[in-house]
């Protein structure tokens, strides 16, 4: 009886485990998936290349938005601001904004978000004269035309859409301060901010395409690119788990941002993104799917945030701009086609209008439901927008005995609206 070939299994064994390795490694470093989505989205009629940029407008907006993050500027940012230091600060923030004034147009990359921008409009609206408002106001439409359009911020929600839903929250405060002409100015304005953040929304998908295939081509891949903590056995070997994630799901990403993409060009209007949203959100939860390497990617993309985030702002500045104008208000685009926004008034005075929000449902202006947006200077109601505020403390008579409490410090002019305004 002739004995078992044991040198030639555990030869097969070695071969195989070889050859596994290999073909392992070769498709870890494979780009073939990246290649045949190229050619998928030419096909689709859509340019994976980088937006050309303008770069003596690129070198001027990096510079003022350089100056802008310099220590001398560095407290207009600050939320909490003495109306002193807002004085003391007034001919520095007078020298920027001209500046602002003569920086060319056209597309930019590299100019960040200065963290200051947000504090210093803010601040200037609140303290400004009236008759200031509405160049400040044309000014920070203009930052924001440029800001919205850069080739930079395809990811996630843009900090500008954050700004001018401050901005106009604070705007809506002062507006009654103004005179037709000046009102007139602001609507339109604001009519442009609306419009370019919808064209802002719309452009997103491709945005984010263009930059997940360029990050997809880098040796740190998307998930180095993104910041992603690796899960499970993935972060015990990160630049291995890595690799395995972004080669197993980035094809499947790409396409889906692709559709993404097609999606938001083919909406018609905000309507049209509403229901995009909704049907997103409706769609039934993939499961143990979830678990498996080439769905990771997909799951970190939040497809439905940039819609979610512009699409109240968008009809904020469309109802603040008609109100300004004395022009009828637009219909509720998130309730059933021709349903009005929801006037909200107060002993006879205008406080402002809701919205049925996302969810489609009216809750009767709940705050914590609907979508609220203020209009005037008088402060909304809790929970709901026109219930009626709580009554004053009584004043103190002569007299009294005050129990004595720890010193306190004094409390200082919140740039923002506090949630209670809003």
């Amino acid at each position: 009886m002739s004995a078992f070939p044991w040198r030639w299994v555990l030869l097969g064994v070695a071969l195989s485990v070889l050859l596994g390795c290999g073909m392992g490694w070769w498709w870890l470093t494979s780009t073939r998936d990246l290649a045949a989505f190229a050619v998928q989205a030419k096909a689709a009629g859509v340019s994976l290349a980088p937006e050309e940029i303008d770069p003596i407008a690129d070198a001027a907006w990096s510079s003022w938005s350089h100056d802008l993050e310099t220590p001398v500027f560095t407290s207009v940012g600050v939320v909490e601001m003495t109306p002193g230091i807002q004085a003391a600060l007034d001919p520095r923030c007078d020298e920027l904004l001209a500046r602002l004034d003569t920086l060319p147009a056209g597309r930019i990359r590299s100019a960040s978000f200065p963290d200051a921008v947000r504090g210093l409009f803010i601040a200037r609206l609140g303290f400004a004269s009236p008759g200031t408002i509405p160049a400040l106001v044309h000014r920070m439409q203009r930052f924001a035309h440029a800001m919205l359009g850069r080739t930079d911020s395809g990811y996630y929600r843009d900090p500008v859409v954050s700004s001018l839903e401050g901005m106009s929250r604070v705007l809506a405060r002062r507006c009654q301060e103004l005179d037709v002409q000046d009102r007139l100015d602001l609507a339109r304005d604001l009519t442009l901010i609306a419009d370019d953040v919808e064209g802002e929304l719309r452009t997103s998908g491709l945005r984010f395409l263009r930059q997940a295939y360029s990050d997809a081509w880098m040796p740190h891949g998307l998930c180095g690119a993104w910041g992603i903590r690796l899960p499970g056995p993935y972060g015990l070997m990160p630049s291995l788990g890595g690799v395995l994630l972004d080669r197993a799901g980035r094809r499947r990403l790409l396409a889906d941002v692709l559709e993404w993409h097609r999606t938001m060009v083919a909406c018609a209007d905000e309507r049209a993104f509403i229901a995009w949203v909704r049907r997103e959100q409706a769609k039934p939860s993939m499961g143990w799917k979830e678990l498996l390497p080439a769905y990771f990617l997909r799951r970190q993309v939040p497809f439905t945030y940039a819609a979610r985030s512009s699409l109240p702002l968008i009809l904020q500045c469309r109802v603040l701009a008609a109100e300004l104008a004395g022009k009828p208000w637009p219909v509720d685009p998130f309730a059933v086609p021709g349903t009005p926004l929801q006037r909200v008034e107060r002993d006879g005075v205008l406080v402002g209008a809701w919205s049925v929000g996302f969810d489609g449902v009216a809750d009767g202006g709940d705050r914590s439901r609907d979508l609220c947006i203020p209009l005037t200077r008088q402060v909304m109601g809790r929970p709901h927008m026109g219930d009626a505020l709580p009554p004053p403390d009584p004043p103190i008579e002569v007299g009294t005995a005050i129990s004595p409490s720890p010193p306190r410090r004094a409390k200082r002019h919140r740039m923002e609206l506090d949630d209670d305004d809003m």
